[in-house]
């Protein structure tokens, strides 16, 4: 009998808990880099960019993934008019590192116990 793969499904994010980051205008990119995760961040930049100039905060804990899409969130990181702080957490690897790099040194954190791997 061949074993059947196990098929990812994606981490399913509490509707409350995301609304509650949005309103102190944090994202967190969590997981693979991927063209949906991007997209979800992209959405989250511009939805807090049309609100107000207000600082915004990426944490990132991620093993990277796909560099097309990584490059997808650096661009809209930087074209937002919204200062972006990126705060790197957990593992902070591949694509992931790529994104952290968006922002200006002084708006990029690292918090004590991440690692990183820039390749």
């Amino acid at each position: 009998m061949p074993q059947q793969e196990e098929e990812k499904k994606p981490a399913v994010q509490d509707p409350q808990i995301q609304e509650k980051l949005l309103k102190t205008r944090s994202i967190l990119l969590s997981g693979e880099i991927n063209k949906e995760s991007a997209e979800a961040v992209i959405k989250q930049l511009l939805v807090l960019e049309g609100e107000s100039n207000e600082p915004i905060k990426i944490f990132i804990n991620s093993p990277g993934g796909d560099v097309d899409a990584g490059y997808a969130i650096y661009d809209m990181a930087r074209f937002v008019t919204a200062p972006v702080t990126m705060i790197g957490m957990g593992l902070v690897a591949s694509a992931a590192s790529l994104v952290l790099l968006a922002v200006p040194a002084e708006r990029r954190l690292a918090l004590p116990n991440s690692t990183y791997l820039i390749h």
